[in-house]
This record gives C-alpha cells, structure tokens and sequence, in this order.
C-alpha cells in the first residue's frame, strides 16, 4: 500500500509539472537552463535498488516543483518511464508496486494526451519555444516589461530594417496577377523591387479609385471613405502582390518639429493623403521645407494613425539623401545677373511672340521679370508661349506655373495646354488656388512653391516660375497681414507687401550654378487703386519688363507688345556680340513709329520668316 500511495504521487506531480510550465514567469526564466541540466545529469543515473529508485523520483519531483524545466526532454514523453524508473538494472518490470501495467494503462494515455493537448510543446528532445515565445503564450499582457510597451507605443520612431519588416510589415506572398488597370502605374527600381507611388493613386478620382480597388477584389468599395479606400488599396498591393509603396511630394515641417510630405496634385495643401514624418527622420537627413523627397511609407492603420507614415527615404531633390546636409542654405549663394540666355526663337504654327520677346527683352537663366498688362491683353497667351519655347528648346529646366486668384477654366486650360504635352521627361507642373478658395490658401501654395524652388536652386537646378498674378497674390496678404498701422493709398498695408516681394526678389541667377527664373505678371488699368499702388511698389523692382498694350490686342495684333517701353536690363550679357548691334539698329527704326505702327512693322516682316536669324538678315537685304 505504502508504494502504491508513493506510485499516486508520482502520477500527481506529473500533473503539477504541467501546470508549473503554464506559470513560467519573467524572473524565474533566468534560471531555467541551469536547474534543466542538474535535472537530466540525476536522470542519468541509474540504480538498481528498488527503494533508492523511488526517493530519486520523489527527489525529482520536490525540485521541479520549484522550477519547471526549460528542455522537453526533462518533460517524461509517458508517465511509464516514471513509473519504470525504479525498475531494476535488467530491465525487469517489478511488480511489487502493487499495480499492474494493464491497469494503468488507461491513466496513463489519459495523462499522455493531457500533457499533448499543451499548447507550444515541442518534441522530445527539442528546445522549448524562445523566450519571446514563452513570453507571448504564456505571461499575461500587463506583465509585460516596459521597454515592450514604449516601443509599441512608439512605432514611429526609427527602427531598423530588420525590426521593421518583422514588426510593420507582414511579409508578402505574390499569389495573384497584376490587374490591367494597374501596369502603366507599376515601376520597377534599380534592385528589381516593383512598387507604385501614392501619388497616383491619390491623384485620380473617386469612380477611378473604385474600379481599381474592384480589380484588387476589395468588396464593396463604395462603402469606404476615399482615405480608407486608399488605404487598404495599398495595403492589398503590398500583401499579396508584393508592391512596395512608396511617395514623392514636397516636404514641410510643421511647428511640432515632425513633418508632412505634400502633394501637387492637393496643390501642397493639407489633405488626408499627406505622409508623416518623423522628428528623427528630420534630423538624420537635415531635411528642409521645400525638399522634393522620394521614399517607402507605411500604410495607416489603427496603432498608427489615420495618415501614411515614411519609412525609409530614397532620394531627397532626385539625389543620394546624404547630400542634403551638404547643401549650402540659398540665402547664402552669392547672385549675380543672368548670363546665360533662354532660346525663344520658336515659332509654333506662325505664332512670332516668342521671338518678338528674344529681341526686344531677352530672358536669362535667373530673371526677375514683369509682365504689365491690362486685362485681355493677351497675357496668358504670351506667358503659355513663353513656357511652351522653354521646354522645347531646356528640358533641363524644372518649370512651375503657379495661379493664384484665378478662374477654374484658366487652371485647366494651362494643364491641358502644358502639363499634358510636356510632361513626359520634363519637370512641369501647374499649382493653383482659385478665386473661390481662401486667401490664406493663397499664401499656403505661394509659400510652398518658393520653398521648393530654393531647394532645387540649392541643388545646381535652373528653375522657373510663372507666376499669375504678384497683383493678386499681394490682395491675399492684405486680407490676412495683422494690421501694422500703416496704410498707403488704396488701402493697402504696407506689411502687406512684404512677403510679395520676398517672393519676388528670390529670382537670380547663382555663381557657382544654378538659377531662379521668376516671370510675375502685374495688372494695371483694372479701374482699381490698389492695384495702381501694387504696380508702382514693383516698377523697377525686375531686371526685365514687358509691356502689353491694349490698343494693339483690340487690332487682333499679338504679341500686343508695347516695343518702346519694354526691354531687359544688361542685356548685352545676354545677346551675343554678332546679334546686339543689329536689336540696337532695329530699335532705332521702331523708335519714331507708334507703339502701333512699330508692333505691325515686326508682325509683317517676322511673320515672312521663321528664325530670327533669317528675320535679321531680311532686314539687312531690304536696308
């Protein structure tokens, strides 16, 4: 009886040894290895006595009551070796335990099936799971230590690639095919990796969005937010197509220090489709409001927010992102007058009004030129010309049409007119805030599109910028500028001013390269005194200045070009030495005529040629 009762204890700490295992906690892990090896060197050793065997089991069993072990060998496979292992050195089953083999033959599949049923056992012999196994299945969530919850909690913060992919981003399966609607939007980079911009998707419509997200097979799209459709678009491309994501925009930092990447196609105003960016980000890659950044992001979800954060940064202003703390800060460069010369001599279906412009008032690389004009005068015909002769003749230019306070139509009629024909290979893109929107909108996009311009400057970039209208743009300060006290004629703030001309006088060609070519245009004879204030403020503010006559555009003679009153400042920097005598012979011929007759003389004889070229040497045959 004395050995049956000592052979039920066994079977019972078979059981608390099970139970032990389900409690491990973080400080008795510490101790797990250790005690494990005591605990096989004891089972190592073999005894023949039948007593002796039993109070090395029952020995056992105190110890592991203790501390469970950490190897699944120490862990009986079969309660029959515990029960065996008093049996003697010939390997004869003693039946003086007073309980038969068949009889315990039930108990013990009972308990074998019990210590099976565990979850996370290993196999005989096999380490059990790590600890940040054991750790997960087995501590519960508010023991964990802190470290564990900060780094949840601050996902945001930088981490290293390898923490990133097992952490952010579920590993991908490529099981399906590309949909059609999505090849054209597909890139592959250097590496061979395949991955798609956000900005393609954002930039589409609403019905587009959902026919895609129909083709990726996300049900009911429609019920989604345009956010929360884009989301999980992205999201379904990387998990089971294996795209990566990523996003170019323009950067802007924000009074919290973090940041956001904004897009063209929102006008780099804040938008629900903007991708966060971290303090540390920031500070790694020295990046500054403006910067043109290319990188990986991080879908939204709900530990980490509703916006796309960035991850990983590809290039910063299309270079390697370390040059970024190598750039020297624009205010720093040292200007200098526009020396090289934009190539206008273009003439598009007999239009003449880019080479009219290459004569009377050249354009270098780094002009601050004005375009005075009173309404429907032709000026945005003449600036889309402009625009259009320099991304034919310098598609290394980066050009940027910025409207501000305009109509809708106009915005559209430059996009399909430009960004639709030069697109391609060319940096072009139209930035707008209309008359319907905000004056603060106004300043928002104005701000932003001269940041980005300084930072490609800073980078060896010839810039350019159209801007339609400083008139406009300087009403939107009025309205929003604190009152300084100090009011001129027409009702304006002198603050106001202030920034217009900031704007402005950004323009200037670099010494050690780069330049910042900015065309303003500036109504007048709109009827209104503030604008007659504005126009005077900025006379003379431009080293290049043409004027449009209203009398000429009412002949239907474009260019409407005022030929006496326009013209460029040092302009034989620009004119090769062969050409200027002859603009300067020409001048002297058109000086006596009417503003009139002097633009019909050049409409007659440019438009009996096709270069200007030509155009000089007709001159000089008819004397």
């Amino acid at each position: 009886m004395e050995k049956q009762e000592n052979n039920s204890e066994i079977r019972k700490s078979g059981e608390e040894k099970n139970k032990t295992i389900r409690k491990v906690s973080a400080r008795e892990r510490k101790s797990l290895k250790s005690e494990g090896e005591r605990t096989r060197k004891r089972r190592t050793k073999k005894t023949s006595d039948e007593g002796e065997g039993i109070s090395e089991v029952v020995e056992e069993k105190e110890r592991n009551e203790k501390s469970p072990p950490l190897f699944s060998e120490d862990i009986p496979s079969s309660y029959d070796e515990e029960f065996t292992s008093g049996q003697n050195t010939a390997g004869e089953k003693d039946t003086d335990y007073g309980v038969s083999a068949k009889r315990e033959d039930e108990d013990i599949r009972e308990l074998n099936e019990e210590i099976s049923d565990y979850e996370g056992m290993p196999e005989r012999g096999e380490v059990l799971a790590d600890v940040n196994q054991i750790e997960k299945t087995v501590i519960p969530e508010e023991t964990k230590e802190e470290g564990v919850q900060e780094e949840e909690e601050n996902w945001q913060e930088e981490m290293s690639e390898e923490e990133y992919e097992e952490k952010v981003k579920a590993p991908y399966v490529e099981v399906r095919e590309i949909p059609d609607i999505l090849e054209g939007m597909i890139e592959v980079d250097e590496k061979g990796k395949k991955y798609i911009l956000l900005n393609k998707i954002s930039a589409k419509s609403i019905s587009e969005i959902i026919e895609i997200a129909r083709s990726l097979g996300i049900s009911d799209p429609t019920s989604f937010r345009r956010q929360e459709l884009i989301a999980e678009i992205m999201n379904v491309l990387y998990t089971h197509y294996g795209i990566h994501l990523y996003a170019e925009g323009v950067f802007q930092m924000i009074d919290t220090g973090s940041g956001f990447i904004r897009f063209s196609h929102n006008n780099y105003l804040q938008s629900n489709d903007d991708v966060f960016v971290s303090k540390q980000m920031i500070k790694k890659y020295g990046m500054r409001t403006g910067d043109i950044v290319l990188g990986e992001i991080i879908p939204p979800s709900e530990d980490r927010g509703k916006y796309f954060s960035l991850y990983s940064v590809e290039k910063i202003n299309f270079a390697e992102p370390k040059k970024a703390r190598e750039r020297t800060l624009f205010e720093n460069l040292t200007p200098y007058y526009p020396i090289k010369k934009f190539n206008l001599d273009w003439q598009p279906d007999g239009d003449i009004s880019c080479r009219v412009v290459d004569i009377i008032a050249p354009i270098g690389k780094g002009q601050r030129g004005l375009i005075v004009s009173p309404p429907r005068a032709g000026k945005t015909m003449l600036m889309q010309n402009i625009a259009k002769a320099i991304l034919t003749n310098h598609p290394d230019v980066i050009l940027i049409v910025l409207l501000i306070d305009e109509r809708p139509e106009e915005v559209t009629d430059w996009k399909r007119n430009i960004v639709a024909k030069y697109a391609g290979e060319r940096q072009v893109e139209v930035v707008s805030s209309t008359f319907d929107e905000k004056p603060e909108n106004h300043i928002k996009v104005a701000e932003m599109v001269l940041a980005k311009a300084k930072r490609l400057v800073e980078y060896g970039y010839d810039v350019v910028i159209f801007l339609d209208s400083i008139t406009r743009l300087t009403r939107a300060y009025n309205q929003c500028v604190p009152s300084s006290g100090k009011v001129l004629t027409g009702g304006i703030d002198s603050a106001a001013l202030q920034f217009p001309k900031k704007f402005f006088g950004a323009a200037r060609a670099i010494e050690d390269g780069g330049s910042l070519t900015i065309l303003a245009t500036c109504l007048i004879d709109t009827g209104s005194r503030m604008d007659e204030v504005i126009f005077e403020e900025f006379k003379g503010t431009g080293n290049m200045e043409v004027y449009l006559d209203r009398r000429i555009a009412e002949k239907r003679i474009f260019p409407a070009i005022d030929v006496h009153r326009s013209g460029t400042r040092r302009e034989e920097l620009l004119i090769s030495p062969d050409i200027l005598p002859k603009v300067w012979l020409l001048r002297k011929v058109l000086q006596p005529m009417s503003t009139t007759d002097a633009m019909e003389l050049l409409y007659e004889k440019m438009s009996k040629t096709r270069t200007n070229t030509e155009f000089f040497e007709l001159l000089a045959k008819e004397g």
